[in-house]
């Protein structure tokens, strides 16, 4: 067994600017990023459409999903659906949403400490900013 955390694939290395000066692996799987918003999968229900309307252009503009990743922000959105309906019914929420909920907000970079670790791929200044600081 490794010590040390979880390998870290080479394109969120890139993203974070290579803080850590980590090794890039060449050899990993190379996965396009969807450039098109799709649709949400229709298993979900409404707040978790909701959810997923609200967060896919974040990932589709800063190119941090790929088709691979489509289930797993599906899933995030169910965790966010079944939080809400506790909240609506006045119910504790179980930790284990909640920690699961943190997980995927983590990856996806959809908190403050998830963002400072992602630079995005195609983040543009507005003309003013890059006029004044290139």
């Amino acid at each position: 067994m490794l010590r040390g955390g979880k390998p870290i694939p080479s394109n969120v290395v890139e993203l974070r600017n290579n803080a850590g000066k980590i090794a890039i692996l060449h050899d990993e799987p190379v996965i396009e990023p969807i450039l098109d918003i799709p649709r949400p999968p229709r298993k979900l229900k409404m707040e978790a459409k909701r959810e997923w309307d609200r967060v896919i252009p974040f990932c589709v503009r800063n190119r941090l999903i790929g088709p691979e990743a489509l289930s797993l922000l599906a899933t995030y959105c169910f965790i966010h659906s079944k939080i809400v309906a506790s909240e609506k019914r006045d119910e504790l929420i179980p930790c284990a949403y909640l920690a699961q909920y943190r997980m995927y907000a983590e990856i996806f970079g959809f908190t403050p400490s998830g963002r400072t670790r992602i630079k995005a791929g195609n983040a543009k200044k507005d003309d003013d900013e890059a006029r004044f600081f290139g």
